[in-house]
């Protein structure tokens, strides 16, 4: 299994862990979030909004995901002054020799059914937009391309358009949180996304950080939306198997095919390893296909790494 491979795995998990986190703050808030506000120059009490928790937060929590369940040195968290003067995004990944994915990461507070556009809780300024929108910039002193894009963090469930329809999964929503969980970024990519040469897979996303590309910012304004179909599941994006229907037809038309197959794109020529073959269907009620989990987990952990089974059973505390 290569790089790539573990790389879009721990991008899926870090997608898990942002929803997870982002639906633990809008129900706690919901029950008993309180926050001191200026009000009439006056500091009151007030209750903060389900959305109003910080960027920051979330994209540490993806960046420790990504750390720990991907590959070693293809994730970088981007500091201020990088992000400020250079790249204009907040996280970075190599996904191939010397080319480089940046994140500008954006939380959304809603997504507006009526207009079909993710609502962003703060604006992409012309800025960051220009930096993101740069074809390369020096990295260790040697010329790196870089293709920008945002990473939007939400709640909600919209459509992800593919070859199945995506599906839910109570066991991996539990493991991705887990802190007891070793690195399983080859675990997640086998079972959730290896669905290309005839492989079942369920195709299944948290949605948590849905992709997009950078929109064309005037000089001077900002874009506070986002057309959500123009938006796909991060990690699908990388792997090229996965495409917003927008993004999936711009592509597709740029290779002179037909723009309304949404058959998913396979860009990876590398031949994939046999091995345990990856779970159909999502489990119905949580812990109803955990015994069949764990023995496909073990078997596919003793392929990849040579790790006894019972190395596994961590993951299900």
């Amino acid at each position: 299994m290569a790089d790539i491979h573990l790389l879009a795995g721990a991008m899926g998990i870090a997608s898990w862990r942002a929803r997870a986190l982002m639906q633990e703050y809008a129900k706690t808030v919901e029950l008993r979030g309180s926050a001191l506000r200026m009000h009439r120059g006056r500091v009151m009490t007030g209750r903060p909004a389900p959305w109003a928790l910080s960027e920051l937060g979330v994209t540490d929590a993806a960046m420790t995901a990504l750390w720990r369940h991907g590959p070693e040195d293809r994730t970088y968290a981007v500091s201020s002054g990088v992000e400020a003067q250079v790249l204009g995004g907040d996280l970075a990944i190599v996904d191939a020799v010397r080319t480089v994915r940046v994140y500008q990461a954006k939380l959304v507070k809603e997504l507006d059914l009526a207009t079909g556009e993710y609502v962003l809780k703060s604006a992409l300024t012309d800025v960051h937009a220009g930096h993101l929108a740069a074809p390369t910039f020096r990295w260790n002193g040697q010329l790196h391309q870089m293709q920008g894009y945002l990473a939007l963090y939400q709640r909600a469930l919209p459509v992800a358009h593919g070859i199945t329809s995506p599906k839910r999964s109570a066991w991996w929503a539990r493991t991705a949180t887990s802190v007891n969980a070793p690195g399983l970024g080859g675990l997640y990519y086998w079972d959730m996304m290896d669905g290309a040469r005839g492989r079942p897979s369920r195709m299944a996303t948290a949605r948590g950080i849905m992709a997009a590309p950078i929109p064309l910012v005037p000089a001077g304004q900002s874009v506070d939306r986002v057309p959500a179909a123009n938006s796909w599941p991060w990690e699908y994006g990388l792997s090229n198997r996965w495409r917003g229907l927008a993004a999936l037809a711009s592509l597709r038309r740029a290779r002179g095919e037909a723009a309304a197959d949404s058959t998913p794109i396979d860009d990876d020529d590398d031949t994939t390893p046999d091995g345990p073959e990856p779970l159909v269907e999502s489990g119905g009620l949580p812990g109803a296909l955990d015994s069949e989990r764990e023995d496909f987990a073990a078997r596919l952990f003793d392929h990849l790494y040579g790790d006894r089974p019972g190395s596994l059973t961590v993951v299900f505390v």
